[in-house]
């Protein structure tokens, strides 16, 4: 009997502490997952991504009503990087806590050398933190949620490296590269004209799915259909080069001059595309390029483009001679 009254009384001691405990420190644990917070479960609601770094330097990522994402209100941003920044910010990870001293000397270090990235769902701004650099394993990087007082490490679980190139802050970095690419069946016209050749340019145009040439009734089907699908593949930049203000005068230098080649793309439901070509002296691999209506300096990959540039009587025999 003694036993059991001694086992009740233990039981009840036992279970008073632990609910002291839990209260006591309820706030704390509370407080530890507000600091841990890096992780967002839902990406589909994130409507749009900020991301700031030293210099003034941004990049801010909107999705679009159709699914698109636009970079700093202005360009398309590439949808692979966007989404492999959604995945990282959906698998993000605390690995650890750090020490007092290190602590001290990461606060200090994140005030300095910092990734500000802000999270906005369903409109409504839903998680800040700061991304600071890679460890010394390279494997993660510290990170502090805004407000907390204890910075964490932070990694991809399965991933091998830092974080800190998904979370870019160039422009340049984050546009989409696709030039153009047209299905078939979408495509409406291509105007190729060589400004210092005027009789080999040309325009195709595609009605009631029938490929022509202007002027040329004598066109071969099989070459211009070949010719069409290099448009379905799609052209794309190599560089956008014009928030590089050392080559501005560069660019200004271009537009005083006459293109090699004007490449012209319109299709259903889009805006014409217009790319104007510039040879590089000794340079085999790429060319120089304007592009749009603003005139933007670009670099493309010849191999991309060197298919797209034929002249007028490539059409004449057929592609069996």
């Amino acid at each position: 009997m003694k036993k059991t009254i001694f086992l009740i009384f233990l039981l009840a001691g036992l279970a008073a502490g632990a609910w002291w405990a839990l209260r006591k420190h309820g706030g704390r644990t509370t407080l530890q997952q507000e600091e841990t917070a890096f992780q967002v479960e839902d990406t589909a609601a994130v409507d749009r991504l900020f991301v700031a770094g030293k210099d003034n330097q941004t990049a801010l990522l909107e999705r679009q009503p159709d699914g698109r994402w636009l970079l700093n209100q202005q360009y398309a941003a590439a949808p692979a990087k966007v989404e492999l920044l959604l995945r990282t910010l959906r698998d993000l990870t605390v690995k650890r806590p750090l020490g007092q001293a290190e602590r001290e000397n990461m606060i200090r270090e994140l005030a300095v050398e910092h990734r500000k990235v802000e999270v906005y769902q369903h409109g409504q701004l839903t998680k800040v933190f700061f991304l600071g650099n890679e460890t010394n394993d390279e494997r993660g990087n510290y990170a502090l949620m805004k407000g907390a007082e204890q910075p964490y490490v932070v990694y991809l679980p399965g991933f091998n490296g830092y974080l800190t190139p998904r979370f870019m802050i160039a422009g340049a970095e984050w546009r989409d590269k696709e030039v153009f690419r047209v299905p078939l069946a979408s495509l409406r016209q291509i105007a190729v004209q060589y400004p210092k050749n005027p009789a080999a340019g040309f325009t195709l145009r595609q009605e009631g799915g029938r490929l022509a040439l202007d002027d040329l009734p004598q066109a071969d089907p099989q070459r211009l259909e070949a010719y069409a699908e290099l448009f379905e593949k799609g052209l794309y930049v190599e560089n956008y080069l014009s928030e590089q203000a050392t080559l501005a005068p560069y660019r200004d230098s271009l537009r005083a001059e006459v293109p090699d080649v004007v490449l012209q793309l319109a299709a259903t439901r889009n805006e014409p595309v217009q790319v104007q070509v510039y040879y590089l002296p000794g340079n085999q691999d790429r060319v120089a390029g304007l592009l749009g209506e603003q005139q933007e300096l670009v670099t493309i990959q010849w191999q991309l483009l060197e298919k797209m540039v034929q002249p007028r009587s490539f059409f004449n025999t057929s592609l069996s001679d």
